[in-house]
């Protein structure tokens, strides 16, 4: 039974509408690495990882700023992981390939809430009790 509760938010209808027309973040990075040439993604991949281990051996207490550029390694490789998949050309390598993609994405999520949190905790000066 419905509540009939003049102070409650109605109850959202159900809709048959399908996916959501505005774009998502994860839909918006996909389209562009999938524009992306590969040499930039391998760049991204290659110079994201180089840059994140020097910053965390050179300053450890700039890892937020390492986990951005982690995130941005995730990027490439997710963005050469999907070009390898889409093409075709891969055979028996395609389980492997979307792991490393599937590992790409929770990687680079991680990431970049790290990164998030790391400069509030930053900027703020220990907000995190």
């Amino acid at each position: 039974m419905p509540n009939r509760n003049p102070d409650s938010l109605p109850e959202s209808p159900v809709s048959d509408a399908g996916p959501s027309s505005h774009p998502t973040v994860f839909s918006v990075l996909a389209a562009h690495a999938r524009e992306t040439p590969r040499g930039p993604l391998a760049a991204s991949a290659l110079f994201g990882t180089a840059d994140a281990i020097m910053i965390g051996q050179a300053n450890p207490a700039l890892w937020w700023l390492a986990a951005g550029f982690v995130s941005l390694a995730a990027y490439g490789s997710w963005g050469l992981a999907d070009r390898a998949i889409a093409s075709g050309e891969i055979g028996s390598g395609r389980t492997a390939l979307r792991a490393l993609r599937a590992g790409a994405i929770a990687t680079g999520c991680l990431a970049a809430v790290t990164v998030v949190l790391g400069l509030m905790n930053s900027a703020l000066g220990g907000w995190i009790h």
